[in-house]
C-alpha cells in the first residue's frame, strides 16, 4: 500500500520537543504521503539518546558543541538541503527559526514564513514600527515617534535604528523601570530589566552576550499580563487565529506554566486584539504559524504590542486542544501550497465560528533546580513514567536512559492538562505533575510547580509576569519538604556510601563500619555519626541523644528504598568529586563532601566560565553579583550568598565549570563566626530515640558484631549518649549473649577498658579460661601472663592467631630467660601460625615482654613467595629459617640467598619490601623463580641423574640456570657474565635504570631452553620509563630478534618518567608585581643552557625551560616510548613475544605488554592507560574505584588482552596443564588460553604425537560471556551476562580466531583446527562490530601460515557458509588440509533452510503427486521431513570427498591416529621446503614456493596411502632430494647469469 502513497521527504533542522513534536503531528495527521523524516543530529544528541532520533529514517550529522556550530548555523542546513533536495524543512523553535538568512537559502522549502515577512515580524524594532504604523498599541519604546508614511513593507528596512541608549531615554522620557530587549532575541533570551539601582551598560553587555546585535529600550509595563494569539496564515493572503493564550507565569521572561484561553481579558478586549493581531500578520502578507504577542493590564484594560514570534511556539499543543487543529500539520499543507480553506481541520474550525471548547494548563518541564533560583543542569534520566489519559498528556525529548548535554535546551518535558474549566484544568494537571516520576541526576521543579498550582494567587487568577520572580527572589520554597526525612535518610545513605568505599578500597588498614557524616540544609548543619552492619541496617546518631535506626534496600538498577519508623521512602544517590546529591520523592539535595565553608564560593551547574563582574580583591557584600557563567544557553549570574568580604578571582575566562569548582574565595572583614549564616541544629527530631536502655544498646551493638575493630568505637559513642551503668552492659554480655567468643571479647575489651582496675580483676575472673583464646591477650594483657610452656595456654594462644589479620602483636611471654635463641624461636613459631594473612611489607612485629626485660620490640619477615623462610631481625643481625610442617623442628638453613648467617640489612632488602608493597615480585628475584620453575620440571620425573638430585636436595636453583645480565656500556649494549659481579648487583642494587635485561638459559628434561627477559625494577624510580631505560629495552629486544630466541617482558612499571629541571626550580623565584616567573642574573652562567629567557634588570625573565643534559622528564620520554612500541611490533613479527604483567604497568608499558600479544596476568595487576583517581578528576566525579576497574583481570580476561591468569609470580613463570583430558591430544598436553574470552572458540596450545601444536576449536553448546559495563556513562551500564548460540562465529570469537592463528604462525606451530561451525553471526549490531573485518581477517592469517593447517570436522560436526569460506583448503593450498568425519556435514545453508529456499510447498505437492499420497497437512509434513533429509544428502562425505573439498574421511575411533600421519608427512615436506628456501636461488623463493616445488616432485604421491606416502617420503629424502636440490640450484645460476647479462646490455643515457 505504501507503494500508492506520494514520496516526501522531510528535514528536521531542529532537535529535542519540537523535533518529538512535530514528528508525531505528522504520523498523526498522514494519510496521503510516504514521508521520509532526516533528521539533523551531532555526536552530543546521539550520545545523550535523543528521543526524536529514535523516529528518524535518517539522520545527518552536523558539527558538535554549541547550536552556532549546528543547529543554529544555517550554512550547515544549507549543506543538508543540498544533500538531501527535500519536499519540506522544518527548523522547529530556537536555533535558525528565526533567521531571515535561513528563509532566503531555503525559500519555499522552509516550513516557516517568508524571508521579507521572518525579517520584518522577528526583529523587534521594525515589528513594533509596523504595530504603532497600524494603530496598535505600542509602549514607550527608542522608536515611539517613528510610524510608516506609505504603510509599505520595504519601507520598513530603511530605517536608521542606531541610536545612543544616552540620547534615547532623553528623548523618548523612557522611565524605569525599563527593558532591553535584543531584536532579534526570543524565548528568553537576550532580555533584561533594568530598575532604578541597576547598571543600564552592564544589562545590555549581558543582553549581547546572550543575543549579538542590535537591540531597543522599551517602557516596562509593570503588573501586566502576557496575552498571545495563534495565527495561522496561508500563501495567498488569508489569515486565521486560533484563539487565545495565557503565558504570564514567566521566569527570566521565560514560560513556566501556559493557559489557553486567557480568561483574564474582557471579551471585547479580547477581540480587539485578536483583530488587531490578524491585522498586523495581513499587512506583512504572512504565512505559516505565528504568534502575536501583547501585554494587557488587568487594571485599566489596556494592552500594549510586544512582537510577533514567526515560528511555531513551544506551547502551540494548547491551542491544539481547544481549537481542535493539528498545527504543525497545517504549517506543512500550507508549505506545500495548500490554502487555509482546503485544510480539514481549519475547515472545521471555521463551520464552528472560531470558537474554542474548555481550558488547557500546561507545564513545562525543566532540568532546573527551584531551590538554586532555576540553575539549570546536566545529567542522565534514569527513570521517566510519563502520565496519560484523557484529560491529560505529555511528552519529553528524552526517555529513560538518556541524558541532557550542556548543549541541551533546560526543557526537555511538556505536560498539558484540559478541564471544563479553569479550575478543573488546574486540577487535572496537578494530578498528571503527582503521577510522573523522574529519576534523574538532575534536579527538576516538578514539585515546585505543583506548589505553585496551588498558589492562592495562581488559583484566583491574580498573577502578573513578576509574580514569579519575586517569588524566587523571595526564596519561597515548597512547603512539602520535611526536614527530619532528609536528614535521616540523607545521612544513612550518604554514611553507607562512605563506609562501603572505606571497604572497598581499604586492604591493609583497619576497615571501618562507621564514618561521620555532615549534612548542611535551609542553612542549618546537622553533625550526624553513621555505624553500618553491612547487611542493610544502619544507625544514625545525631547530637548527645538522639539516634535512629534506618533499613537501606537495594531497589531496581538505579534506587534504594529506606525504611524507619514503619516509613518507607524511595531516594537515589549520586556522588560526585565534591558533594553527594540525594533525589527524594523527585527532589534533589545536595550536600557537599568538604565541611561548610563560607569563604569559599562555587558553581552550582555545568557550563562555561565568562568573566568576573569586580575587579580582583573588590570588596564585595551579600547577594551581589560577582561572576557571569553560561550555562544551557544562557548567562547567569554567580551571586556572593554567604558573607561581605574582598573576593579573589581563580578562574580565567572561557573556563569550563562543574558543580562544585571552586569560582571565587573571600577574605572576611569580620570575625567569620560572628558573619557565617550556617548554624548547628540544636532541637531534637520527634521519632529519633533520645534514651537508650540496656535492650536498645545490645540490639544496636549487634548490628556491628561483625565489625571487630569497631565497638571500641561503638561503645564511646554510647557512653557519650547518655549510658550511665557500663558494668550492667558488661554483665548483659557475660551472662545472656551467646555470642561467638571473639566478638564477645571484642566488646568485653571495650568495656573493660573502662572499668577500674580491681572491678577488671573480678570480671576477668568470672571470664575464666576463655580469656587465654580471646583478644584480650592482645589488648588487654598486661594484667596476665602467658606462660609459653605450658602446652595448654600456648596452644589457645596460638589458636586464636591462625585466621586472625594482625601485622603487629602485643605479648606478655613468660620465658624462662632472654636467650636469643628461645626469642626467635618464639618469632617464628608466630609467623608459622599466621603464615597465610598477609603482612604489612611481609613483615610481623611482636612486642615482647618476658620476665627478665621491658617491652621490646622483634619483627620476623616472610622473604619468599611461598612463605616457607623468614627472617628473623634480633640485635640488628639476621637469620633465616626454614619452617617446616612439625613448628617444633625448626632448623636454621642455608641462606635462600646466599647471604652470610648473620648480615645486617641489604640493600635487596628493602628493595624486595617496596617491591612486594607494588604486589610484585622484586626484580633480581626473577632468575631465582625461572630456576625453581626448572626445578619443578625435574621433580616430576622418577629417575634422573645424581647431579641432578643432589641439586634438587639442595634446592640449589642455580644449577638448573644460566643468566647474564645485559647493560648499556658506552652506548653499546653489553653482558655481565662473572657470577660474583652478578650477585654484588643484585644484593646492592646496582642497577642505574629500571629497566632489567638478562639472556637467560634453562636447563629442562628434554632441553634447553634459552630466551632473552627484560623486566622493570618497579623499585627504581617506581618503575618509570626514560630514555636510558628504552635504549636497554630497545637493545635487548633487538639481541633476541637478531639471535631468534624469545623474549619475555616482565612488566610492572608507572609509564613515561614525568619531572621538572631541578636546577631551575632550586632557584626559582616570582615577581611580587607582574607574577612572573625567574632567576637571579647572578646564576646566567651556570644556567644559561638550561633556559631561555630575557633580562630584565637584575633578574633573567624565565621564557622557556631545556633542561640539563641527561635530565629526562617530558616528550623525549615519549619519543622514546614510540621507540619501544615499534621494536615490540617488530619482535612480534619475528619471534615469539610474551609478557607477564605483575603489579600495575601504566601507558606504553601497557602499549607494549599488548604488542606482545602474549599476555600472562597476575590476578592482583592491572593495565591501564590512565589511573583511576586521574580519570575520575578529568571526569568531575567519582566512577572509577580502583585501577582494577579499568585493567583488572576482570577486564583483560574477558577482552582477550590477557591470556592466561596466575595467582602468583611463582606460577607466572612456569605452567603445566591443569586439565587430564584424552581424546585427540596428548593426555596432559592441552593448556587453554583466552578462556573466558570469545566462549564460543576455544584457543590453546597441546602436544599430538609429541609434536607441539596451536588449537583452535568450536563449542557446541551455548556459552555465555560477560559484558562489562563502564560506570563512566551512566548508571545503568553495569555488567551483565549474555549468552550466544554455539557453532557460530561471532565478531569477537573471529578475531580471537585470527590472532590465535597469528600467534602459533610466528611460534612456528602446525595448527590443528577442530570446527563445527554454521556460519558467522550477520546481525545488525554484529555488522557493526565489525564482523565483516574479523572474518576477513582469519583468511589473511590463514593464507600467510608457514606451517601445517589440519582442519578436522568432528563427528557430527557441520561447516557451512562463510564459515566454510574463510578456512577452505585454497586459501592456502599448499599448507590446509580438510579431514572430515564420515558423520559430518559440509555446505552452503542447513538443510531446512535450503528447503524453505528452494522446494516451497508447489514442490513439495510435485513430490506427493508423483508418490502417490493425498494432499493433506500429514502428507506435507512428510513430504517436508523427506526434502530435508534429501537435502542432507547433499552435504555428506561422499560428495565432499568426490569433489575435493576435503582431503581426508575418517571415523571418530581413527581420527587422532590419521591426524598424526598427516602431521607427520607435512612436516616432513615441510623441512623439504625448508631446505630449498635455505639454498642459494635466485629469484629468492618463499616457503609457499618451496612447498609448490615439493609438491610438484611428490606429486606420485597423491594417490597413496599416508602410511605409503611415508615412506616414499623418506626413500625420497634418501636417494633423490638431494639431486633434485643441486639441480635447482644450478638452474637458479643460469637465471642469474642471463639477467646479468640482460642488465649488462642496457644503454646508459
Amino acid at each position: 500500500m505504501s507503494q500508492d502513497l506520494k514520496p516526501l521527504k522531510i528535514l528536521i533542522a531542529t532537535n529535542g520537543l519540537a523535533a518529538v513534536k512535530f514528528i508525531s503531528s505528522i504520523k498523526q495527521w498522514n494519510t496521503e504521503y510516504n514521508i521520509k523524516f532526516i533528521c539533523l543530529t551531532t555526536i552530543d544528541e546521539v550520545n545523550s539518546g535523543a528521543e526524536y532520533l529514535r523516529h528518524a529514517d535518517d539522520i545527518y550529522f552536523l558539527p558538535a558543541g554549541e547550536n552556532k556550530n549546528n543547529f543554529a548555523n544555517i550554512d550547515e542546513i544549507q549543506k543538508a538541503n543540498e544533500h538531501f533536495e527535500p519536499n519540506a524543512i522544518f527548523v522547529g523553535w530556537g536555533h535558525a527559526s528565526e533567521n531571515p538568512d535561513l528563509s532566503a537559502k531555503l525559500g519555499c522549502r522552509m516550513i516557516g514564513p517568508s524571508e521579507k515577512s521572518m525579517r520584518a515580524s522577528g526583529d523587534k524594532l521594525q515589528s513594533t514600527i509596523i504595530a504603532q504604523s497600524l494603530g496598535i498599541p505600542t509602549t514607550k519604546w527608542s522608536f515611539s515617534h517613528l510610524k510608516l508614511k506609505a504603510l509599505s513593507l520595504d519601507e520598513v528596512f530603511e530605517i536608521d535604528w542606531e541610536k545612543d541608549p544616552g540620547r534615547v531615554l532623553s528623548e523618548q522620557s523612557i522611565d524605569r523601570p525599563l527593558m532591553i530587549k535584543a531584536t532579534n532575541g526570543g524565548g528568553g533570551k537576550g532580555i533584561r530589566k533594568v530598575t532604578d539601582s541597576m547598571d543600564l551598560k552592564k544589562c545590555i553587555k549581558e543582553v549581547n552576550l546572550e543575543v549579538p546585535g542590535p537591540y531597543i529600550l522599551m517602557k516596562c509595563i509593570e503588573k501586566a499580563r502576557h496575552i498571545e494569539f495563534q495565527i495561522l496564515g496561508d500563501k495567498y493572503g488569508n489569515v486565521v487565529s486560533l484563539g487565545s493564550r495565557d503565558c504570564t507565569i514567566q521566569r527570566r521572561c521565560q514560560k513556566v506554566f501556559e493557559e489557553a484561553p486567557a480568561t483574564i481579558v474582557p471579551n471585547e478586549i479580547l477581540k480587539s486584539m485578536e483583530n488587531d493581531a490578524i491585522k498586523f500578520a495581513t499587512f506583512l502578507k504572512y504565512h505559516c504559524a505565528g504568534t502575536v504577542e501583547y501585554l494587557f493590564v488587568p487594571s485599566t484594560n489596556q494592552y500594549f504590542f510586544l512582537e510577533l514570534n514567526p515560528r511555531l511556539q513551544v506551547e502551540h499543543p494548547c491551542s491544539e486542544m481547544i481549537c481542535n487543529v493539528n498545527i504543525p500539520a497545517a504549517k506543512l499543507m500550507i508549505t506545500l501550497g495548500f490554502r487555509l480553506s482546503e485544510i480539514p481541520d481549519i475547515q472545521r474550525f471555521a463551520r464552528n465560528n472560531g470558537k474554542t471548547s474548555g481550558h488547557v494548563i500546561a507545564a513545562r518541564i525543566t532540568c532546573e533546580d527551584p531551590d538554586r533560583k532555576f540553575l539549570p543542569s546536566t545529567g542522565i534520566l534514569r527513570h521517566l513514567s510519563a502520565p496519560s489519559s484523557n484529560t491529560f498528556w505529555s511528552y519529553f525529548s528524552i526517555s529513560s536512559g538518556s541524558s541532557v548535554h550542556q548543549f541541551s535546551d533546560s526543557q526537555f518535558g511538556h505536560i498539558f492538562a484540559k478541564g471544563e474549566t479553569r479550575e478543573k484544568a488546574a486540577c487535572n494537571l496537578t494530578s498528571a505533575l503527582k503521577l510522573l516520576k523522574i529519576s534523574a541526576t538532575f534536579p527538576t521543579q516538578v514539585n515546585y510547580l505543583q506548589d505553585l498550582l496551588k498558589s492562592d494567587v495562581f488559583l484566583e487568577n491574580k498573577h502578573t509576569t513578576e509574580y514569579l520572580d519575586k517569588r524566587i527572589s523571595n526564596n519561597v520554597k515548597t512547603n512539602d519538604e520535611c526536614v527530619e526525612q532528609i536528614v535521616t535518610i540523607g545521612a544513612a545513605a550518604i554514611g553507607n556510601l562512605k563506609i562501603m568505599e572505606n571497604l572497598a578500597g581499604n586492604n591493609n588498614e583497619k576497615k571501618k563500619y562507621w564514618t561521620a557524616v555532615e549534612l548542611v540544609l535551609n542553612d542549618i548543619r546537622f553533625n550526624t555519626f553513621v555505624v553500618s552492619n553491612q547487611n542493610h541496617e544502619i544507625v544514625v546518631f545525631l547530637g548527645p541523644k538522639q539516634a535512629t535506626k534506618v533499613s537501606l534496600f537495594k531497589f531496581g538498577e538505579s534506587s534504594s528504598i529506606a525504611h524507619y519508623n514503619q516509613i518507607s521512602v524511595e531516594y537515589q544517590i549520586e556522588e560526585t568529586d565534591s558533594k553527594y546529591e540525594l533525589h527524594i520523592a523527585g527532589r534533589l539535595y545536595s550536600f557537599d563532601k568538604t565541611a561548610y565553608d563560607p569563604l569559599t564560593l562555587k558553581s552550582q551547574f555545568t557550563g562555561k566560565f565568562l568573566h568576573y563582574l569586580t575587579e580582583n580583591y573588590q570588596f564585595v557584600r551579600v547577594g551581589q553579583p560577582i561572576a557571569q557563567i553560561e550555562s544551557m544557553k544562557m548567562i547567569v549570574d554567580v551571586l556572593n550568598d554567604t558573607l561581605d568580604g574582598f573576593c579573589e578571582h581563580v578562574l580565567h575566562d572561557g573556563d569550563l565549570v562543574h558543580p562544585g569548582t571552586v569560582i571565587s574565595r573571600l577574605k572576611p572583614i569580620d570575625d567569620l563566626h560572628q558573619v557565617s549564616p550556617i548554624h548547628n541544629f540544636e532541637k531534637e527530631f520527634e521519632n529519633w530515640s533520645s534514651d537508650f536502655n540496656i535492650d536498645e544498646i545490645v540490639s544496636i551493638i549487634k548490628l556491628t558484631k561483625k565489625c571487630f575493630w569497631d565497638s571500641d568505637f561503638i561503645i564511646s559513642q554510647f557512653i557519650e549518649h547518655g549510658l550511665s551503668n557500663i558494668e550492667d552492659l558488661l554483665d548483659y554480655f557475660i551472662q545472656k549473649e551467646n555470642l561467638p567468643s571473639d566478638e564477645i571479647c571484642d566488646l568485653l575489651v571495650s568495656i573493660l577498658k573502662r572499668i577500674e582496675l580491681e572491678n577488671r580483676i573480678r570480671y576477668c575472673s568470672k571470664i575464666g579460661a576463655n580469656l587465654y583464646s580471646s583478644k584480650i591477650l592482645l589488648d588487654f594483657a598486661t594484667s596476665q601472663v602467658i606462660d609459653f610452656y605450658k602446652e595448654d595456654y600456648r596452644s589457645k594462644f596460638f589458636e586464636f592467631l591462625n585466621g586472625s589479620k594482625y601485622s603487629s602483636l602485643k605479648v606478655n611471654l613468660k620465658i624462662s630467660s632472654n636467650s636469643q635463641d628461645e626469642i626467635e624461636k618464639i618469632i617464628c613459631y608466630t609467623i608459622f601460625i599466621m603464615r597465610n594473612n598477609v603482612f604489612v611489607n611481609n613483615r610481623l612485629i611482636l612486642i615482647l615482654r618476658g620476665n627478665f626485660c621491658e617491652w621490646q620490640n622483634y619483627s620476623g619477615i616472610l622473604s619468599d613467595l611461598d612463605f616457607r623462610l623468614v627472617e628473623v631481625h634480633l640485635n640488628r643481625k639476621i637469620k633465616t629459617y626454614e619452617l617446616k610442617e612439625n613448628v617444633y623442628e625448626l632448623v636454621e638453613s642455608l641462606d635462600k640467598f646466599e647471604s652470610e648467617k648473620n648480615r645486617t640489612p641489604t640493600a635487596r632488602d628493602f628493595r624486595r619490601k617496596l617491591a612486594r608493597k607494588n604486589n610484585t615480585t622484586y626484580i633480581y628475584d626473577f632468575p631465582m623463580l625461572f630456576g625453581e620453575c626448572a626445578m619443578k620440571y625435574w621433580k616430576k620425573l622418577s629417575k634422573i641423574s645424581y647431579d641432578i638430585q643432589k641439586a634438587l636436595s639442595e634446592n640449589n636453583w642455580r644449577y638448573f640456570i644460566k643468566y647474564e645480565e645485559l647493560i648499556i656500556e658506552n652506548k653499546q649494549l653489553a653482558k655481565i657474565e662473572d657470577l660474583d659481579v652478578l650477585k654484588n648487583r643484585e644484593n646492592n642494587g646496582l642497577n642505574n635504570c629500571s629497566v632489567v635485561a638478562w639472556i637467560i638459559e634453562l636447563l629442562l628434561p628434554d632441553r634447553k631452553v634459552k630466551f632473552v627477559v627484560i623486566g622493570n625494577d618497579i623499585t627504581f624510580q617506581a618503575g618509570s620509563l626514560a630514555i636510558p631505560e628504552h635504549c636497554l629495552f630497545e637493545a635487548a629486544s633487538k639481541f633476541a630478534r637478531e639471535n631468534k630466541i624469545a623474549r619475555l617482558n616482565i612488566s610492572c612499571n608507572s609509564g613515561a618518567r614525568i619531572g621538572l629541571a631541578m636546577d631551575i626550580l632550586e632557584k626559582l623565584k616570582i615577581d611580587e608585581n607582574d607574577g612572573f616567573i625567574y632567576i637571579d642574573k647572578c646564576y646566567e652562567n651556570e644556567l644559561r643552557d638550561q633556559i631561555k629567557y630575557e633580562i630584565d634588570g637584575e633578574k633573567l625573565k624565565i621564557v622557556a625551560v631545556i633542561g640539563k643534559s641527561g635530565e629526562y622528564f617530558g616528550v623525549e620520554n615519549l619519543m622514546g616510548s614510540g621507540s619501544i612500541g615499534g621494536e615490540t611490533s617488530k619482535a612480534y613479527r619475528e619471534i615469539p613475544t610474551y609478557c607477564y604483567v605483575t603489579g600495575r604497568s601504566v601507558g606504553i608499558g601497557a602499549y607494549t605488554a599488548r604488542l606482545a600479544r602474549r599476555i600472562i596476568q597476575h590476578e592482583k595487576s592491572s593495565l591501564i592507560l590512565t589511573g583511576f583517581s586521574a580519570l575520575n578528576t578529568l571526569l568531575g566525579k567519582k566512577v572509577y574505584s580502583s585501577n582494577s576497574r579499568l585493567g583488572g583481570v576482570e577486564v583483560m580476561e574477558n577482552n582477550g588482552i590477557a591470556h592466561k591468569i596466575v595467582k602468583s609470580d611463582s606460577e607466572g613463570t612456569f605452567f603445566e596443564s591443569s586439565e587430564n583430558c584424552q581424546g585427540l591430544f596428548d593426555v596432559n598436553s592441552f593448556e587453554e588460553i583466552r578462556k573466558n574470552w570469545a566462549k564460543s572458540i576455544v584457543t590453546g596450545r597441546a602436544k599430538l604425537c609429541g609434536q607441539p601444536v596451536g588449537v583452535i576449536g568450536s563449542q557446541w553448546c551455548n556459552t555465555t560471556e560477560c559484558s562489562l559495563g563502564d560506570e563512566a556513562e551512566n548508571d545503568n551500564n553495569k555488567d551483565r551476562i549474555v549468552t550466544k548460540a554455539g557453532q557460530v562465529w561471532y565478531p569477537n570469537s573471529a578475531f580471537k580466531t585470527s590472532q590465535a592463528i597469528s600467534d602459533f604462525n610466528r611460534e612456528k606451530l602446525p595448527l590443528i583446527m577442530v570446527l563445527s561451525l554454521r556460519g558467522f553471526s550477520g546481525g545488525r549490531k554484529d555488522m557493526c562490530e565489525m564482523i565483516l573485518t574479523f572474518g576477513s581477517h582469519i583468511i589473511d592469517e590463514l593464507s600467510q601460515y608457514r606451517q601445517p593447517v589440519i582442519l578436522y570436522i568432528p563427528c557430527g560436526g557441520e561447516l557451512r557458509g562463510g564459515a566454510w569460506a574463510v578456512v577452505d583448503s585454497n586459501v592456502n593450498p599448499n599448507f590446509i588440509h580438510i579431514v572430515a568425519d564420515k558423520s559430518s556435514r559440509g555446505g552452503i545453508l542447513e538443510p531446512d533452510a535450503i528447503v524453505s529456499i528452494k522446494l516451497r510447498n508447489r514442490e513439495l505437492l510435485k513430490i506427493l503427486d508423483r508418490s502417490g499420497m493425498e494432499e493433506n497437512d500429514r502428507n506435507l509434513k512428510i513430504a517436508k521431513k523427506a526434502a530435508i533429509d534429501f537435502a542432507n544428502k547433499h552435504d555428506s562425505w561422499h560428495r565432499m570427498l568426490k569433489i575435493g573439498a576435503v582431503e581426508h574421511v575418517v571415523d571418530m575411533k581413527n581420527s587422532r591416529k590419521t591426524i598424526c600421519k598427516i602431521l607427520r608427512n607435512e612436516m616432513v615436506r615441510l623441512e623439504l621446503a625448508e631446505q630449498l628456501v635455505a639454498a642459494p636461488n635466485y629469484p629468492e623463493i618463499d616457503i609457499h614456493k618451496a612447498m609448490e616445488w615439493v609438491n610438484l616432485k611428490l606429486a606420485i604421491l597423491k594417490d597413496s596411502n599416508l602410511d605409503e606416502q611415508f615412506k616414499m617420503l623418506e626413500l625420497y629424502w634418501i636417494e633423490q632430494f638431494e639431486k633434485d636440490l643441486v639441480e635447482e640450484i644450478r638452474d637458479s645460476k643460469k637465471r642469474f647469469a642471463e639477467r646479468l647479462e640482460s642488465v649488462k646490455s642496457i644503454s646508459i643515457i
